[in-house]
Order: structure tokens, then C-alpha cells, then sequence
């Protein structure tokens, strides 16, 4: 799907919104092959957005934008709030972090813990004269400004929020740095609820912070 994406999709998608070009035939097939989307997907929505792609993958089913693994359908309690796999596990959630503020860090507060609100909505992204933040060049100036900082980059496969491979190939931009380290794993945006992937990530996080204090 990298050989894919980057040798022929991303470069067929420019070609459709700055030119206006049609996608080769060919290449919707394999999108089909591939993705599981019906060709009538890909011809209405070339550019494709993660939502049409959650809504339309599976008729009658919704999947997960944290997590695409995760599904329910259409129309039920998980699916009401637009991501499953946050539905999922936003009550426990919920509870366990009132219980650790409370219990082990003994803080307390008239206001209840919120996991999530819509002041997405509202902020201001803009960063170094553009609409939307870039942050690969403020990364690199920081590891040119301290030669000891070390980068661990920890992605899911099934992630529709922050896509892997689009974390990949900005962190590419930089070059090859030994200081920049990249793991993925089975799971969504939070690798660590899948049984299998919070083992390795434990074990990649143990080894990252060796590593990082033995080094000169």
C-alpha cells in the first residue's frame, strides 16, 4: 500500500485537482483490489476523505476513526456518536481516570473530567504564517539545536485520524536521522489498548529509554 500510494495515488490526485485529470482505469482497480471500497467510491470520491471512506466501506456499518477495526451498525447505540471505537471505551475511560485523580493522585475538583468537546473546532491553528501548523521544521530545528534529543514515533496501522504512512513521509522530509525512530503496531490511535501491540510498545518504549540514557 506505500509502493501504491506514493508511486501512483498521490500523484494521480494531483493530477485530478490541479488539472482536472481522470485516474487511469487501472489504477481504480487496484484501489478496488486493495481498499474494498466499490469502484462507484473511488469514481465519485477519488480524493478520498477518511470520512466517506468510514460511512461507505461497509454497507449498513459504520467503522472506527480511532480505530478501524472497530464497527457497528448503522443506527445503533455505538454507532450514534459517529466513531465506534471511541464509543467503545469512552465509559471506561471515563471512570478510570476519576478514580486515579482522585484515589492515587488525591486531587480533587468541583468540575468533572471531560474526554472530549468540540473546542477543535474553534482553534487557531496557525503557526509560522500558515493557516495550518507544520511541524517537521520545528522538529528539525530542535534536534540541530540539541543533538542529544531523541524522537520515538509510535503509530497504529488501523488509525483513520492520524494516518501512519502520512507520519512516515513527513518525518522523511527531514532525511535519514538516526535520532528520529519509527515503531508500528496492530491498532488505533492508541496502540496500546490492543493486547498484543502494548506488549512490543512496552518493550520498544524500555528499550528507547536505555538506548536514550546510555548514549554519549
Amino acid at each position: 500500500m506505500r509502493t501504491l500510494t506514493a508511486g501512483q495515488y498521490d500523484p494521480a490526485v494531483i493530477a485530478f485537482l490541479t488539472m482536472a485529470a481522470a485516474p487511469r482505469a487501472a489504477l481504480l482497480q487496484q484501489l478496488v483490489a486493495t481498499t474494498g471500497m466499490p469502484l462507484g467510491g473511488w469514481q465519485t470520491h477519488f480524493n478520498m476523505g477518511h470520512d466517506f471512506y468510514q460511512f461507505n466501506l461497509i454497507p449498513g456499518t459504520l467503522i472506527g476513526l480511532y480505530d478501524a477495526r472497530v464497527s457497528a451498525p448503522m443506527g445503533s447505540a455505538l454507532a450514534a456518536e459517529g466513531d465506534p471505537s471511541s464509543t467503545f471505551i469512552n465509559a471506561s475511560f471515563a471512570t478510570a481516570i476519576t478514580s486515579y485523580l482522585n484515589s492515587q493522585l488525591q486531587y480533587s475538583s468541583p468540575s468533572s473530567y471531560v474526554l472530549l468537546r468540540n473546542a477543535i473546532q474553534s482553534w487557531d491553528y496557525s503557526h509560522d504564517g500558515q493557516a495550518l501548523p507544520d511541524t517537521i521544521p520545528d522538529l528539525a530545528a530542535a534536534l540541530a539545536q540539541n543533538p542529544d534529543l531523541r524522537v520515538l514515533s509510535v503509530n497504529g496501522y488501523h488509525d483513520l485520524v492520524t494516518p501512519f504512512f502520512q507520519t512516515e513521509r513527513d518525518l522523511a522530509r527531514m532525511g535519514p536521522t538516526p535520532n528520529v525512530q519509527l515503531r508500528f503496531y496492530p491498532g488505533g490511535h492508541m496502540t496500546y489498548l490492543d493486547d498484543g501491540s502494548r506488549a512490543l510498545e512496552k518493550a520498544d518504549l524500555a528499550q528507547f529509554y536505555l538506548s536514550a540514557s546510555m548514549a554519549p
